[in-house]
């Protein structure tokens, strides 16, 4: 008859496999779970970044580190989606000692790279409006309920791509050096 182990001994026994090093590890992986759900709050607006930094200040050892790398793989993916929390998320974990070197200065670099190409776009997107609009009134459209949609425009994604591509790829270039700065790359 086969022998039937209770939960204890289970337990026991996958604690034993895991040898001197089993805490450790079991800090690693609460700390890559707790740095990950900290930076997702972040981004939601459910906590702001003192909350964020007391949170990853929570853990220690081997803890500490994964929670500051996890988060900081976290926010540096949002950057495009959602910079303002992403870089402010990022500036916080490195003022709490994530990173090397200059992580704060391209943290910094990372931001203005972003405002410039925040702001090209919506210059562009102004001067086709602009366009746009002119074309309509020589055609003898006009009034206070014409408005002019650049994303619209035949060639908008074109220009928009001739535009913006020096942002982009200052942008990919600090990002990747953050990214080494953090120990992610």
């Amino acid at each position: 008859m086969a022998e039937i182990k209770s939960s204890l001994e289970i337990a026991m026994e996958r604690a034993a496999a895991i040898g001197g090093g089993g805490h450790e590890e079991i800090d690693r992986e609460e700390g890559d779970k707790r740095g990950k759900v900290a930076a997702r709050k972040l981004l939601t607006g459910e906590l702001d970044t003192s909350a964020l930094s007391d949170e990853i200040r929570s853990l220690s050892g081997e803890g500490l580190s994964a929670a500051r790398s996890a988060a900081a793989q976290i926010l540096l993916e949002a950057v495009p989606q959602a910079p303002d929390r992403a870089l402010a998320g990022l500036g916080a974990l490195v003022d709490q000692g994530a990173g090397q070197g200059d992580a704060g200065e391209l943290v910094r670099r990372l931001a203005g790279v972003v405002m410039a190409i925040q702001e090209a776009d919506a210059a562009l997107a102004g001067e086709v409006a602009r366009d746009m609009t002119r074309e309509l009134a020589q055609a003898g459209i006009s009034g206070s309920a014409v408005t002019a949609n650049p994303a619209a425009h035949p060639d908008y994604l074109e220009r928009r791509k001739a535009a913006l591509s020096d942002g982009f790829m200052q942008y990919n270039n600090v990002a990747r050096e953050l990214a080494q700065s953090l120990g992610l790359a």
